[in-house]
């Protein structure tokens, strides 16, 4: 199974694309990786994934956190199209010391979250 996939799909978000990102192909060694590079970018108490895209991520991301309580919870997903799931996640947390990352970005993002990679 490739990553990318030419093929014309219906995003969770409920926009058309020619392309899918497939994350189901990322073994947990790249998942480690991308919990590594996005250690590089934010500092974490704790985390919370948007299910299901985020889940194994934020399995990868629990060795960075740390224990200091000012820092914010980080919100955690595969792909990011329009940020309405990480919105709404956000929401949900009723928490204003949050952040987010996410491996992929198909648009630009919020400013609240940081993407690994963008297209």
């Amino acid at each position: 199974m490739s990553l990318f996939i030419k093929e014309n799909t219906i995003l969770n978000s409920g926009r058309k694309s020619e392309f899918k990102i497939e994350c189901d192909s990322l073994d947990i060694g790249d998942w480690e990786c991308l919990a590594y590079l996005a250690s590089k970018k934010i500092k974490f108490k704790s985390i919370v994934s948007v299910p299901s895209g985020g889940d194994i991520f934020a399995r990868c991301l629990e060795q960075y956190k740390t224990d200091d309580e000012s820092l914010p919870t980080v919100i955690c997903d595969d792909v990011l199209t329009t940020g309405g799931s990480m919105d709404r996640k956000r929401k949900e947390l009723n928490n204003n010391n949050v952040i987010g990352i996410v491996a992929f970005a198909r648009d630009e993002c919020p400013d609240w979250i940081t993407p690994i990679f963008t297209l």
